[in-house]
């Protein structure tokens, strides 16, 4: 199976690989790779504190064909990041809390129909972006007293 490469834009890509993983270009510099497990936990990731990202799920029978699975999405830290499941359960939103909060922040994921099945596991860590442009202004002059 080959690489997907996804490129928005002449310099923004994201390529896919087998077994998975995600690499991030930004340019011709490669910005993150995240490795993706299938049914493995925890997964860990970064956040800029204003950056947000989606989370998708999905289910297997043992057939390994898609199953049905009721999920319930909790945060530890509700203050450093804000979660929204869709209706479905099996995708979730997820920004940086406003105003940001600097820290680490667990998600997890678990299936309410089976909880035999291992909690998937999300360590968020969210961080302060980087400064990309620095302006100045100047008060007017005024008089010494």
């Amino acid at each position: 199976m080959s690489d997907l490469w996804v490129t928005f834009g002449p310099w923004f890509k994201v390529r896919i690989t087998r077994p998975p993983v995600l690499y991030v270009y930004l340019g011709p510099i490669l910005e993150r790779s995240i490795t993706i497990g299938e049914g493995s936990s925890p997964v860990d990731a970064k956040l800029g504190d204003n950056q947000m990202t989606d989370i998708h799920v999905f289910g297997k029978d043992k057939a390994g064909l898609p199953g049905t699975f009721t999920a319930a999405w909790t945060v530890d830290r509700p203050d450093i990041v804000k979660i929204t499941p869709d209706a479905t359960g099996a995708n979730c939103h997820v920004e940086a809390a406003i105003p940001p909060v600097l820290g680490p922040a667990v998600i997890t994921m678990t299936d309410t129909d089976n909880p035999a099945i291992a909690p998937l596991v999300f360590n968020f860590e969210v961080t302060a972006e980087e400064v990309s442009e620095i302006g100045a202004t100047i008060d007017p002059p005024t008089e010494r007293p």
